[in-house]
């Protein structure tokens, strides 16, 4: 986990927007840091069975990084 840096947000309803500026904060503070930006998500108003409530956004080109790497 010392590779990223996190952004942490959360909602009590059923969705989030997710807001450029806060992407844009995270990869300039990301980027001073020498770690990768990520943007974690908790939905708690979400009803399903199947989907987790917590998810982990991270730029495409990362996610490429991670997948080629397995």
């Amino acid at each position: 986990m010392n590779k990223f840096l996190i952004e942490a947000k959360q909602t009590i309803h059923a969705s989030i927007s997710v807001k450029g500026h806060w992407l844009h904060k995270i990869s300039e503070e990301a980027l001073a840091a020498g770690r990768e930006p990520a943007l974690a998500i908790h939905i708690k108003g979400m009803e399903s069975n199947v989907a987790e409530r917590d998810w982990v956004a991270v730029p495409l080109s990362v996610f490429k990084r991670l997948s080629d790497a397995e």
